[in-house]
């Protein structure tokens, strides 16, 4: 499925004139600081080059000339490196275009927008040509300063409609899981994910929500939970927002499955359920997202949805680098998402 691109960025860029104010200097100064024109002392080039630095101003001559010549540099930004879907996703990305010719630099934002902004400042300092930002959100302020430079960014586990982006069909393989679920007649479904801040997982949600309204099945509040502590430790952090669930409902009405928005929080989840006396799957099932390794070898090995992350890091690789070589941006690339039944489930 693809989609044409569009929209404009109204978001007022910082001018010469704004760094100037900040410096306290005249206007020719900051242009002569910037263009080595004139001899400036050192404490005048530090107070401008500090507010330059400051304001994230990039004077458009300067984004020019750095553009002129392609550095055969990418940088890839991941918000969680622990995480194996992200980390296993870097390595596809990195091993192809080593092949390719490419160096790649990579940091891990830990969901934490202003480091975000500050690695993205370092990168477009570093001139890298392409810029793959994976998982995210709310950072189009910071996607819109790389690609005014002349960086090419593409989306990744996510997207947003300036750019192009691979993500994976997530209201595509909730329904076929609510479905599945649904044949075997399972009727208490609870859903725990990280907080929604991020694209990807309010789209998870969000289909979630569509799958189980589409099958008819009940949707109680009590065991629906997003959390921001989620983010990061996911498995200890998964099982004490279980402990928590399970304190909460006093054994009663417990939901006979409890979908996870990833198999780190779910495999906390069913350590939970475990040491709190319940069976896993004859009390309660688990299903994650995204087939890490060790869903394969917990016990009960855990049923999951895999996302291909060899499939998507070269199709992450082959779509930057048409758009760097090529100026070929006009597609979202969707791939999807296969439910793997395991042994966490009941198998009715």
């Amino acid at each position: 499925m693809n989609q044409q691109i569009g929209g404009k960025n109204n978001k007022k860029k910082p001018t010469m004139k704004d760094v100037a104010n900040r410096s306290g200097v005249a206007l020719s100064t900051v242009s002569h600081v910037i263009n080595g024109t004139a001899p400036i002392t050192e404490e005048v080039k530090r107070r401008v080059n500090q507010s330059i630095q400051e304001l994230h101003y990039i004077p458009n001559a300067l984004a020019r000339r750095l553009r002129q010549d392609r550095t055969h540099m990418i940088g890839i930004i991941v918000p969680d490196i622990s995480n194996e879907f992200y980390s296993k996703t870097a390595s596809t990305i990195i091993r192809h275009f080593s092949n390719d010719g490419y160096t790649t630099v990579m940091v891990d934002t830990g969901y934490n927008l202003k480091r975000m902004q500050k690695n993205v400042d370092t990168l477009i300092e570093q001139r890298i040509d392409g810029l793959i930002v994976l998982g995210g959100g709310n950072d189009e302020h910071i996607l819109n300063r790389a690609s005014e430079t002349g960086v090419k960014v593409l989306l990744a586990d996510r997207h947003y409609e300036d750019y192009p982006s691979v993500e994976f069909q997530y209201q595509e393989y909730m329904d076929q899981t609510i479905c599945y679920l649904h044949e075997k007649r399972f009727r208490k479904i609870g859903y725990i994910s990280e907080s929604l801040d991020m694209v990807n997982l309010q789209e998870r949600y969000d289909g979630f929500i569509q799958a189980m309204k589409k099958y008819h099945v009940r949707i109680n509040p009590d065991w629906i939970i997003t959390d921001r502590w989620l983010q990061l430790e996911k498995m200890d952090s998964g099982k004490v927002v279980m402990q928590e669930l399970i304190q909460k409902l006093e054994g009663y009405d417990m939901p006979e499955i409890i979908i996870a928005s990833s198999d780190m929080i779910a495999i906390g989840i069913m350590d939970a359920l475990q040491e709190n006396g319940y069976h896993v799957p004859e009390d309660v099932g688990v299903i994650g997202i995204d087939d890490i390794a060790l869903a394969r070898y917990c016990r009960p090995s855990l049923t999951t949805i895999r996302q291909d992350y060899e499939v998507f890091g070269r199709k992450c690789h082959a779509t930057l680098k048409r758009y760097m070589e090529h100026n070929l941006r006009q597609k979202h690339y969707y791939i999807p998402g296969k439910l793997v039944i395991r042994n966490s489930i009941r198998k009715l």
